[in-house]
């Protein structure tokens, strides 16, 4: 989902195929007429989290731009994917007055979550800002009880450098 109407070409230029899933507003997606899927993938608006931003926080029903991130939880009801992951800036656990109250949430539906803040440059990427990674797997009646394992540090496998070195001398 994504309201820019920019980013809503791009996308549809980029994958024509699925024009037809490009949502304009989340709050307005009726999870009901959407197709089934295994894994929702989001990441809400920062502004109100980042330690860069305005600091007003993810509360529910807050109408933060950040509370956004509420609106998994009509998708997760809904549609119950096996996984769900959330990547943010690491200023959301500034929040956890905010952020537990996801987390159980997502546990209420049939959800064991696992949060960590990882940087890209410890797993062989040249981005170096942290970034805040929420995992919950859907916990299946029957079927062992569902594990995460966060992956191993590795070295970087490119720099800035690489990206850069048909440009600069």
């Amino acid at each position: 989902s994504e309201i820019d109407t920019i980013v809503q070409a791009v996308h549809n230029a980029a994958y024509p195929e699925y024009a037809d899933r490009c949502y304009p507003d989340v709050t307005k997606i009726n999870w009901d007429k959407v197709g089934d899927f295994d894994i929702l993938f989001a990441s809400s608006p920062c502004q109100d989290v980042s330690k860069a931003g305005k600091r007003r926080g993810m509360r529910k029903d807050s109408e933060t731009r950040s509370s956004l991130v509420w609106e998994v939880e009509k998708a997760i009801a809904i549609k119950r994917p096996k996984w769900f992951i959330e990547e943010n800036v690491a200023g959301m656990l500034d929040y956890m007055d905010d952020f537990e109250p996801l987390v159980r949430s997502l546990s209420s539906y049939g959800y064991v979550c696992y949060y960590k803040v990882l940087k890209g440059s410890d797993y062989g990427n040249s981005q170096n800002r942290p970034r805040l990674f929420l995992v919950a797997v859907r916990i299946d009646e029957g079927e062992p009880y569902p594990t995460f394992k966060w992956p191993e540090t590795m070295e970087p496998q490119s720099t800035p450098e690489d990206y850069l070195s048909d440009y600069v001398d």
